[in-house]
């Protein structure tokens, strides 16, 4: 995706400069902002994918991995404690 968007942006700022050496203004203005938006919106998806990346790593050397494994235990999320159910727990029918 941020291909994409680093090539939508660089034909944008083409235009721009084709609008701007054509005495269009209002053209190149808004060619330009569209192309800088792309631009930037491109450099957010790359800081996205890092951050994703970084923090599955995070969780994994905190946690290990959870393929296979069950938890039952009790998790401390912003000072709140949080009950995470096993499979067996959440397949038992709720009795009253």
């Amino acid at each position: 995706m941020e291909r994409v968007l680093q090539i939508i942006a660089v034909v944008l700022i083409g235009v721009a400069a084709f609008f701007l050496w054509g005495d269009d203004g209002e053209g190149a203005f808004v060619s330009a902002v569209l192309g800088c938006a792309a631009f930037f919106m491109s450099i957010r998806y790359q800081a996205k994918r890092r951050v994703d990346k970084r923090n599955e790593e995070m969780i994994e050397e905190k946690y290990g991995t959870f393929e296979n494994k069950k938890l039952s235990a009790t998790t401390e999320i912003g000072g709140l404690h949080e009950h995470v159910l096993t499979q067996d727990e959440t397949d038992s029918p709720i009795q009253e």
